[in-house]
Parts: structure tokens; sequence; C-alpha cells
């Protein structure tokens, strides 16, 4: 008479044959760890963390842990690195004699007839890229004793991604540039002054 196999022997059996162990893929690009991790027959899910200094799309971490032993068809979770994303705020000031308008409207004239409300705020990185557009608001005139030669156009510029280095142009006028050191020593504001 034929031994039967426990069927508990049986579920081992079969579960051994269907368990694998998780590849390493912490320190991957994320699209490249996800390939690796479904051409072993792994479900992926992917949560986003903002870090600092590491490049974005980075596996930070995965769970099960590399070398884990778990069933095919399994959902591996990887924790990837999101770049930290910046606001910008700023002002521009013109400094003249021939501003007109009024105090919560003004603008210049002659040589500064460009400058006015609703001016483009660009943001580009050290290779010309366009990181983030903005405008400024309307001319505003500081309650001062010179606020007759001064008017301000403030602007905020959102969704600003990590760059090594910025260039900041407001309207047509020329650019300021700041390393990513430079941004985080000025608490991401900058002003900017045209005039005498």
């Amino acid at each position: 008479m034929k031994k039967l196999i426990p069927l508990i022997g049986i579920m081992l059996l079969l579960t051994s044959c269907n368990s694998t162990k998780v590849p390493n893929v912490v320190g991957e690009e994320a699209g490249y760890a996800r390939g690796i991790l479904k051409g072993q027959g792994f479900e992926v899910e992917t949560i986003e963390k903002v870090e600092e200094d590491v490049q974005p799309g980075q596996v930070l971490s995965q769970q099960p842990s590399a070398e884990a032993s778990t069933n095919k068809g399994s959902k591996i979770k990887l924790t990837v690195a999101k770049s930290p994303i910046h606001q910008i705020k700023g002002s521009l000031t013109l400094v003249d004699s021939d501003i007109s308008g009024s105090e919560d409207n003004c603008y210049g004239t002659g040589g500064y007839d460009d400058i006015q409300g609703g001016m483009s705020v660009t943001i580009q990185d050290g290779k010309g890229n366009i990181l983030a557009l903005g405008q400024t608001g309307n001319g505003t005139q500081p309650s001062s004793e010179y606020s007759s030669v001064l008017c301000v156009f403030e602007f905020q510029v959102d969704n600003i991604p990590k760059s090594d280095f910025y260039s900041i142009q407001v309207g047509r006028r020329g650019q300021l540039n700041y390393s990513y050191e430079e941004m985080k020593n000025k608490n991401w504001e900058v002003s900017l002054s045209l005039g005498k």
C-alpha cells in the first residue's frame, strides 16, 4: 500500500515552490526597480518621500526588505525620493521721479514704461530650462517720505523644483542668479531694484 503524503506537507511544498527571495532594489532608479520586481512576478506600490540631498526617483527603501522570502504576486512597497518643491517670494522696486498712476496701481513711464503690474516672472535653471512661471501684482507706493519716487511690484512663484542654480527674471529686465545654497540662506526671498 502506497504511503499518502499528508495534506499539510503538500501545502508546504506548494508554498515553497511559489516563494522567492525579494531582490535588492534600494538605490536604484524607480522605473528600473519596478521592472526588476515585476519581471520576477511581484506587484509594486510606490510611495514618494521628499529628500533634500538624494537624486529624485531613487529608491530609498523597500518592504519586504531585500532577500526576504515571499510569494510571487505579493506587493512590494518602494519608498522613492521626491525633489523638494520651493516657493520664491520677491519684489521689484522701481525708483524714478516719473512714476505714474495711484498708490495701489503705480507704474513706470519713459524709459521704464515696461515696468507695470502683471509682468512675467521666469525662474530658470543653469541650463536655461524654465522651472516655473509667475507674474507680479500691481505696483504699490509704500507709505514713506520717498513714496512719490517708489513703486513696488511684489510676486510669488510656486512649485519650483530643486536645482543647483536659479535664474530669476522679472519682465524684460536682466536676470538675477543664485545658487541653491544662496536661495536657502535668503529664505527663498529676493529683492530687485531699478532706477536711480
